[in-house]
């Protein structure tokens, strides 16, 4: 009997050694698992500073992108290909520019070009243009400020008007260098227009 109880308080005591075994390890496992939520937790409270930084960086980027858009945009010109027969007509003189949309002391509307470019098989003039659809025909209408662009060839003939003997023929090369040197001058510039090509160009005092 002594034996029976004997073996019956060593299982106990087996059994409570074994408990008390399984908590420390369930506390261990408990603290274990404590650290690795709280190690997770650590990287998602930074997440959000993270995001908030390249939402930040983003914004700015897309602002920047659009300031760049819009000053892509204002500096854009209106380009008007000059295919219509007739006649394109304008004084050169860049300082009256900013007169363009306002008219002269005869109600007319002013007539300016104040910049222009040569190049191989066409040539372009900015400003505001009056239109008729022959020479003898007064004005039918004046343009807005754009930049008029007029196709050439090899048969698109170059005159100056003015001289002692009438029209002069010269050469592109010498047009060009008349047209760059009268833009402060005030002579008038006529181009005209027929089958979408400029056949004759003018520069008269």
């Amino acid at each position: 009997m002594k034996k029976l109880l004997s073996a019956v308080l060593l299982c106990g005591a087996l059994a409570l050694t074994g408990c008390g075994g399984e908590a420390t390890s369930s506390e261990s496992d408990e603290a274990v698992l404590f650290e690795s939520i709280s190690g997770e937790e650590n990287p998602s409270s930074e997440a959000p500073v993270e995001q908030g930084a390249l939402d930040e960086s983003k914004a700015e980027q897309e602002n920047s992108s659009e300031e760049s858009a819009l000053e892509e945009t204002s500096g854009d010109v209106t380009v008007e290909e000059e295919t219509s027969d007739g006649v394109f007509g304008a004084y050169l003189m860049k300082a009256d520019k900013d007169k363009i949309g306002t008219t002269n002391e005869y109600g007319l509307l002013y007539t300016v070009i104040y910049a222009g470019k040569f190049q191989d098989g066409s040539f372009s003039v900015d400003g505001a243009l009056s239109y008729k659809n022959d020479p003898a025909q007064d004005t039918i209408s004046v343009s807005d400020d754009v930049k008029h662009v007029f196709k050439t060839d090899e048969n698109t003939v170059y005159q100056m008007i003015g001289g002692e003997d009438g029209p002069e023929d010269v050469t592109r090369e010498e047009f060009i260098e008349h047209f760059n040197n009268c833009l402060e001058v005030g002579l008038y510039f006529e181009a005209t227009v027929s089958d979408g090509v400029c056949t004759l160009v003018t520069i008269a005092a």
